[in-house]
């Protein structure tokens, strides 16, 4: 077994997948050392953070499990990642690896051999991809001990405690104040998301609007409208963050004529790590900038889907 490894798995991915890579890590934690960067920030404390990554993804872990996305890579530390793992590739080959092609298209980059397998997490899930990655480090030579019960005493009172610590957060200020703080920045970080679409083209108008205690951004033939529902001024069990998509109806009888598309539901709790955050019912968690992201970014789909119809269409 190679002992200079500090790792025996590293898990690189896009923040899209941070609950698939939690889960995984979930799972493997009790019997193998893992690098998830949510759950190891005390080992880059004081460290040229794209460095450490490339360092950790090139020379100290003995498998490498990548979330693959067509936007992996694009990221500081993705971008790192992505080099360490090539470099490493070029003496090692690609069996250190486990491609895991999270996008619909189900793709992985066009350097990775054809040969190589990647992972069907659609189909095999979080505890087929925990067994193969088990497997996969057995033959790099390390140990793997069985599950135990008190492995799994260990997870279930994780899950206890987590649960006991959301619950508190959604009846103290701690949570009030969150809530409070993204009701405030909820325009801010709009315009932040908005900036990025104008960067690109300013031909496509995104007109953002306020209408009571909403915040409403149209662009033809949709418009997106958010909502902060503050719920109680001491509690925040029922207070929500959501979005409503909604297309226009071409009617010749009346002219504001809209059809809801999508509703997008966030609620105010606690991530796997104790943090506030906005949780999708999927349990996917987003701060307010990236929940932001995760409903416009579909929103400005739609909007670019049928700009390139009417263009067709001329």
């Amino acid at each position: 077994m190679d002992q200079s490894k500090k790792y025996d798995v590293a898990i690189s991915l896009r923040w899209t997948d941070v609950e698939h890579a939690r889960a995984l890590y979930e799972i493997l934690r009790d019997r193998l050392d893992v690098f998830f960067a949510d759950e190891k920030q005390y080992d880059l404390v004081g460290t040229d953070g794209e460095k450490s990554f490339g360092h950790i993804f090139r020379d100290q872990s003995r498998v490498v499990v990548i979330f693959y996305r067509h936007d992996w890579g694009t990221t500081p530390f993705t971008r790192a990642e992505e080099a360490a793992i090539k470099q490493r590739a070029w003496n090692e080959g690609y069996n250190f690896s486990i491609w895991i092609p999270m996008d619909e298209f189900k793709a992985v980059p066009p350097y990775v051999p054809p040969q190589h397998v990647w992972f069907d997490f659609e189909r095999y899930g979080v505890n087929g991809l925990a067994s193969v990655v088990e497997e996969r480090v057995r033959e790099s030579g390390r140990e793997v001990r069985p599950e135990t019960a008190v492995d799994r005493l260990r997870k279930v009172k994780r899950r206890i405690d987590l649960e006991k610590e959301r619950e508190s957060f959604e009846r103290s200020q701690d949570g009030v104040a969150f809530v409070a703080d993204s009701f405030r920045r909820l325009e801010e970080a709009i315009n932040l998301q908005l900036g990025k679409y104008r960067e690109v083209s300013a031909d496509i108008p995104f007109l953002l609007e306020r209408e009571g205690d909403r915040l409403r951004v149209t662009s033809w033939p949709y418009r997106c409208s958010f909502h902060i529902d503050r719920y109680a001024s001491n509690v925040i069990t029922g207070a929500s963050l959501t979005a409503y998509v909604n297309e226009h109806v071409n009617s010749s009888d009346r002219r504001d004529n809209w059809s809801k598309v999508k509703q997008i539901e966030f609620k105010p709790t606690l991530d796997d790590n104790g943090n506030p955050t906005w949780r999708l019912r999927s349990g996917e968690c987003h701060s307010l900038e990236t929940a932001i992201a995760h409903v416009l970014d579909d929103f400005a789909e739609r909007v670019y889907l049928a700009v390139e119809k009417r263009v067709a269409n001329r």
